[in-house]
């Protein structure tokens, strides 16, 4: 069982800002991607970190490999269990700063989770930075480079603006992405709202709501809602696959991950009526 990936012969100069790949040696497998280097671009020695975790971690679980919480861990731990040691490649060193260092180890996580199907899977648990400025692009999320900035040439009343990134990730269709539980007060829905759906401030589902309901809902102040997709109607092809990024990014509410209610009208572009900077 190898505690360190060094061998005490770590030359901090020369590392600088890095990013690193821990490796499964059963197959060369990718399973892990980190950054590393501390100020002034001195480098550190975060890989032996996933190493200290993963012995302390058998130990706290008495040797039970499948007590260990994290998959990084497992996945270190069934390696040492092969009577093998997980393997390190510097990827990227002596970059300028830090912020060059999350950019490429974004793009690695990114690419490499995209690739899962091919049998590539990573152990982290959270996602590159700035992935939301600087994402992957593909064929399914391309409407990013190509949507047109939300304008509508005709007046569009009671437009709800819900966030669906998470319940995308969580659902996979936009229709239950979108469909709630959200807070939303009596005195803000009408019988003739609307619904988009918005990942990344790029529209991906637009709704006629027929009707609101909390059935099925534990928390009485949380509605969901059903309705019927109108991508082919008139303001559905005014709304759908549009960038909205103009009209979120400097409202609170919205940040907090709440829906917010806009009327558009092409005058004046839109106006909130519900969820405004800090409310």
């Amino acid at each position: 069982m190898k505690t360190t990936f060094w061998d005490g012969k770590l030359k901090i100069n020369l590392l600088g800002h890095y990013v690193y790949a821990l490796v499964d040696p059963k197959d060369d497998s990718v399973f892990y991607i980190g950054l590393a280097g501390g100020d002034e671009g001195k480098g550190n020695n975060r890989p032996d970190h996933h190493l200290d975790e993963t012995k302390k971690a058998l130990e706290d679980a008495k040797g039970n490999h499948a007590k260990l919480k994290k998959e990084k861990h497992r996945t270190i731990a069934d390696i040492w269990r092969r009577k093998q040691d997980p393997k390190l490649i510097i990827v990227r060193r002596n970059m300028n700063d830090r912020r060059e260092a999350i950019h490429v180890e974004a793009a690695l996580i990114e690419i490499l989770n995209h690739l899962k199907p091919s049998g590539i899977f990573l152990t982290n648990v959270q996602n590159g930075h700035g992935i939301d400025d600087h994402s992957i692009i593909t064929e399914e999320n391309r409407s990013i480079l190509l949507a047109e900035k939300v304008k509508p040439t005709s007046v569009i009343r009671n437009v709800w603006l819900f966030p669906i990134k998470n319940g995308l990730k969580n659902h996979g269709a936009a229709y239950e992405a979108i469909r709630g539980d959200w807070r939303i007060a009596k005195k803000f829905r009408t019988s003739e709202d609307y619904a988009v759906g918005l990942e990344n401030g790029i529209s991906k589902i637009v709704i006629k709501i027929d009707e609101w309901s909390d059935k099925g809902i534990r928390d009485e102040t949380k509605q969901s809602f059903n309705g019927r997709i109108i991508h082919d109607e008139d303001i559905g092809i005014q709304l759908f696959e549009k960038d909205f990024s103009d009209v979120v990014k400097n409202l609170g509410y919205w940040q907090r991950g709440n829906p917010v209610k806009v009327s558009f009208t092409p005058s004046n572009n839109f106006e909130i009526i519900r969820g405004r900077k800090n409310g």
